[in-house]
C-alpha cells in the first residue's frame, strides 16, 4: 500500500538538488584618479603607508581574485576618472590573466570628473543582459567638478536597473569628501549603499561587501 507525504498548505519540501547560486553580476568600478588620490592612507601593520590610488588598485585586484574563486561567472570592469574618463579594463571574467596588469595601469590625472566616469560605467552596463545583476561602484576622495548632469545619469541607471554603490575615502569630518552627495547617489537606486573608508583594510572589505 502506497503512502503519501502531505505538506502544509503553502509549503514545499526542501530541495536537496542543485545548491542556491546568486545571480551573475557585472560590476564596473569607477576609480577617482584626481591629484588628491596621491595622498596617503594607512596600510596594514608592517607596511609603509600608500597612496589612496595605490590602495584602490590593490583592493580592486584583491576583489577580482576573490570573485574569480567564489563567483567565477561574474565580470568586472574598471574605469578611471580624473580630468577625463577612460577605460582601464572593459568587463571581463575576474580570472582574466590581464586584469591585474590593467588595474595597476591607473595613473593620477588632474581633477574629479565624476560625471564622465559614471557615463562610461553606464555605457557598459546598459549593454548588459537584463538577467545580470548590474552594479556601478564609485570610489572617490573628493568633490566632483560638476554635478549638473548627475540627475539624468541616475535616471539612466534606474531605467537600466543599475545599482549604484559609492565609497568615500577620507577621515571622519573631512571637508574634502562630499559624503552627502555620495549618500544621495547610492540612495537613488534600489539596493545602492554608501561606505566611508579610512585605510586599505576597510577599502578591501568595502569592495568585497558590495561585490
Amino acid at each position: 500500500m502506497k503512502t503519501h507525504t502531505h505538506y502544509p498548505v503553502g509549503r514545499r519540501p526542501l530541495s536537496l538538488g542543485r545548491p542556491f547560486r546568486p545571480p551573475v553580476a557585472c560590476t564596473i568600478l569607477a576609480v577617482d584618479v584626481s591629484a588628491s588620490m596621491s595622498t596617503t592612507v594607512a596600510a596594514p601593520s608592517g607596511r609603509t603607508d600608500l597612496s589612496k590610488l595605490d590602495a584602490a588598485k590593490e583592493a580592486a585586484v584583491l576583489l577580482a581574485r576573490h570573485k574569480a574563486i567564489h563567483t567565477p561567472a561574474d565580470r568586472l570592469g574598471v574605469v578611471g576618472f580624473g580630468s577625463r574618463a577612460f577605460v582601464a579594463t572593459p568587463p571581463v571574467l575576474c580570472g582574466h590573466p590581464k586584469i591585474a596588469e590593467r588595474i595597476h595601469g591607473l595613473r593620477i590625472d588632474g581633477s574629479t570628473n565624476l560625471e564622465a566616469g559614471l557615463v562610461l560605467a553606464l555605457s557598459f552596463l546598459e549593454r548588459t543582459p537584463r538577467y545580470v545583476l548590474k552594479q556601478a561602484t564609485i570610489l572617490t576622495d573628493g568633490q566632483p567638478d560638476s554635478r549638473q548632469g548627475l540627475p539624468s545619469l541616475i535616471d539612466r541607471a534606474k531605467a537600466s536597473r543599475v545599482r549604484i554603490h559609492t565609497i568615500g575615502v577620507g577621515r571622519p569630518g573631512s571637508t574634502d569628501l562630499d559624503e552627502e552627495l555620495l549618500r544621495q547617489l547610492a540612495g537613488a537606486t534600489h539596493g545602492g549603499t554608501y561606505r566611508r573608508v579610512t585605510d586599505l583594510n576597510e577599502l578591501v572589505l568595502a569592495l568585497r561587501v558590495v561585490g
